[in-house]
């Protein structure tokens, strides 16, 4: 009677449990308990990610260094580029590059009945070459057209027309600290005809000569002065005209405005002939392009003074 009194008991005690966890079939009715530090605890990939998201995300850009190398054919640009610019006196191109220049001028000679002075007008083109074989040694060549018009009796309509051809070399001799001192040598030949009146016969004349040329000039900061000193001596060929020898200087100060403007300011003087004092200013569309606009006015030593304007370009390659 003891024992199945004791059984009775333990079975009323361990019903409600068995209840609330299994159902009739069996199996368990109340979901099993999460572990908590899945949910609440972050991975330590989680935690590395939230320590260091800067530093991942700072340092992975690649495309930013391409860019910084992609603008590099700037700095190469200047770095082999003249430090003088292309209408400055002083450039000399480098070894295997050019520069095919030319100009236009026209100037005039206004009537001065005081000193019997007529009225001329003057036409000149002269297209010019300079190639460099190195660095120091330069080539250069020019040709140039002249037309000489007489405006006022007793020879008004004469027309002189003249030819001029130069061939020659020039080479940077020194260059120390920042001056550079060059020479240059060529020989050239002119003929002209002048064709007076119609009663009258062309009259043809022509010399040869030399020039001997010494340079010297220094950029500072935006400004260039130079100073150049010349020889010019009759060679070969005279007929019609002598020169004998002249010497000739020409001062001058090239003054680089910004990038797209550049100013000359220069004066020439040759003994027993003109002096001229001119003003161009340079406007530089590229680098390697120079368009060039300016004034000139020019005293002869007897006649009256002559004035003019010009306009030039050069193409460096």
């Amino acid at each position: 009677m003891k024992k199945i009194l004791f059984a009775l008991l333990a079975t009323v005690a361990i019903s409600p449990a068995m209840a609330q966890t299994y159902n009739s079939n069996g199996y368990r009715t109340t979901p099993r308990p999460q572990p908590v530090y899945r949910t609440t605890r972050p991975t330590q990939q989680q935690t590395r990610q939230m320590r260091e998201p800067a530093v991942y995300r700072t340092n992975e850009p690649v495309q930013y260094q391409t860019y910084q190398t992609n603008q590099q054919p700037t700095y190469k640009k200047a770095e082999t580029s003249s430090k003088y610019a292309l209408g400055n006196p002083m450039y000399r191109p480098g070894k295997n590059k050019g520069v095919v220049a030319g100009s236009v001028s026209y100037s005039r000679i206004p009537k001065n009945d005081a000193i019997a002075q007529r009225s001329e007008s003057f036409w000149e083109v002269v297209p010019s070459f300079e190639f460099g074989l190195t660095d120091k040694l330069v080539l250069n060549a020019t040709v140039g057209y002249e037309r000489n018009e007489i405006k006022s009796k007793p020879k008004k309509g004469a027309k002189i027309n003249s030819y001029y051809a130069e061939v020659g070399a020039s080479y940077q001799i020194l260059s120390i600290e920042g001056v550079d001192f060059n020479a240059g040598l060529s020989a050239y030949y002119e003929m002209y005809k002048d064709k007076k009146e119609a009663k009258y016969a062309i009259k043809n004349g022509r010399i040869s000569g030399t020039d001997l040329a010494f340079q010297i000039g220094k950029k500072i900061e935006n400004v260039t002065p130079y100073f150049k000193v010349g020889f010019l001596s009759d060679f070969w060929s005279k007929r019609g005209c002598s020169n004998g020898t002249n010497t000739y200087i020409n001062p001058g100060i090239y003054i680089d405005i910004n990038e797209q403007f550049g100013l000359n300011l220069d004066y020439t003087s040759v003994v027993h002939a003109d002096s001229t004092y001119r003003a161009v200013l340079d406007f530089y569309p590229q680098d390697n392009i120079s368009l060039g606009f300016g004034l000139f006015m020019s005293h002869p030593e007897t006649d009256g003074d002559i004035y003019g304007g010009l306009a030039n370009f050069k193409f460096g390659f």
